[in-house]
Order: structure tokens, then sequence, then C-alpha cells
């Protein structure tokens, strides 16, 4: 058996692109993602391929899955991007002086929970810029889409440092004026009220919202009428009386 070597380094940017394509699974969402060309990301994906000797993908027509070298290169390929992005936060932080961009990604309702703490971190770094992004969605700490991610889940992905702030309550809400309108006796419990009206939910299952479940069960999925993507949204929903609505009552 003959073995085959290159005499040139591998790229970090074909890797980048590499990691891109196998979450994608198409060369063109990846294009999207990177904010690059089509071609560009076509002529990254061959040059790889042909350093390693070998193809990556396997091509069908519902998109590309790894082969077996395309599996093995993944895993160290990502052992590389999180080592990446360790040394970047290493470099934008070394010292005692906290400065430049730090991105907070929570929830449209845990701006409370967070506020004080940032205050008191943008006073004592006058140089640090601190961007809110305000979002329900998954983010992903390890593509440097945020620094820190604020969420609500007993269950944090294994390979983050999680730390629990707070603890939050919830309860059913709904107005007075729509239990009138519907001869409904405030003083009931759930129970025996629970299918006698619209619920309104969250639009999206996040993986990391793990109540969804505990919540479906006591007012059953049959019983949500409207979906919405926002805590802001929801409560405005439950105040125009088009239904009841669980929300979060305290932090700590």
């Amino acid at each position: 058996m003959v073995q085959k070597s290159n005499t040139k380094a591998l790229s970090w940017e074909l890797l980048q692109t590499f990691l891109a394509i196998a979450e994608a699974q198409s060369i063109r969402q990846a294009a999207t993602a990177l904010n690059i060309n089509h071609a560009t990301v076509s002529r990254q994906l061959k040059k790889l391929e042909q350093y390693v000797w070998q193809a990556v993908f396997d091509r069908s027509n519902k998109g590309l899955s790894l082969t077996e070298l395309g599996l093995a290169l993944h895993s160290h390929a990502l052992a590389m991007a999180e080592q990446y992005q360790q040394l970047q936060f290493f470099l934008d932080h070394r010292g005692d002086d906290i400065r430049g961009d730090l991105t907070i990604s929570l929830g449209d309702s845990l701006m409370p929970c967070i506020a004080p703490a940032v205050k008191c971190l943008s006073r004592d770094n006058p140089g640090l810029n601190i961007h809110f992004s305000v979002s329900n969605d998954v983010v992903s700490l390890d593509k440097g889409e945020a620094d820190i991610a604020l969420r609500i889940t007993d269950k944090p992905p294994e390979h983050l440092i999680a730390i629990a702030l707070q603890s939050v309550s919830v309860a059913a809400f709904v107005h007075r004026q729509l239990l009138q309108e519907l001869g409904i006796d405030e003083h009931l419990a759930l129970a025996e009220i629970r299918h006698r009206m619209a619920w309104i939910s969250w639009q999206r299952q996040s993986k990391l919202l793990d109540i969804h479940a505990r919540l479906h069960e006591l007012i059953g999925v049959s019983n949500i009428k409207y979906w919405v993507g926002s805590s802001a949204a929801m409560l405005d929903a439950v105040n125009a009386r088009m239904g009841a609505a669980f929300l979060m009552t305290n932090y700590g």
C-alpha cells in the first residue's frame, strides 16, 4: 500500500467551509451561512477533497452526507474549532481590563434577570461594548453567535460551562373579562376550566425549554389555538382576551 502525503499544510479556511457544509448538508445553504459565493464553497470543497485524496461527502438527491473519512475529519475539525474559539476568547479577554464587544443572547422576558449584573459589569469595564441579541432561538456559542447565552433550562449542553443564575416560576394567566365572556367562575381550579377556553403557547419547541411537555400535559395540546415566539407578544395576546397562557411570575 502506498501512503500518500501532502507537502502543504491544510488550510483552516477549508475546514471551516467543510464544517458549514456538514451542518447544512448543502453547498448552497453553507454558502448562505458563510455569506460567501456558492462557487467559492464548491471550489474550497474540491480543494479539501484533493488534499485528502478522497471524497468527504456522498452526493444524493437528498443532499450531502459524510463519508467514513468525512466523519473522522468532522470529529477532528470540530475539536479544532473549539480550540480556536477558546484561543480567540483568551486573546480577547487577556489582562484585567475587559474591553471590546460582548454579545449576550437572551429571551425577551429575561432582561430583568440580567440587567443589574450587566450594569455593574459595564460600570467596572468602561471599555466594554455590550450587545443584546434578543431571541428565543438556540444560538451557537462555538460559532461565535454570542459570548453569553441566557436560556431557561435544567439540562444545559454538556460541552458548555453553565451557571444557574436564578429559578423561575410560571402560572396560568387569563383576563378576567374573558372569563366573564365565557361565563367561567374565576375561582374554579385549572383542571375544571382548561378545556373551556383557547390557550396560547410558544411557537417554537426549543430543545432548551423543558417546561413545554409539562405545560402541554396540564392544558392539552388540542386546546392550544395560538402560537407565538415572544413572551411580550404572549402577554399582549392575554391582555387582548385571545386566551390563557403560562407566563413567568418572578425571578428568584
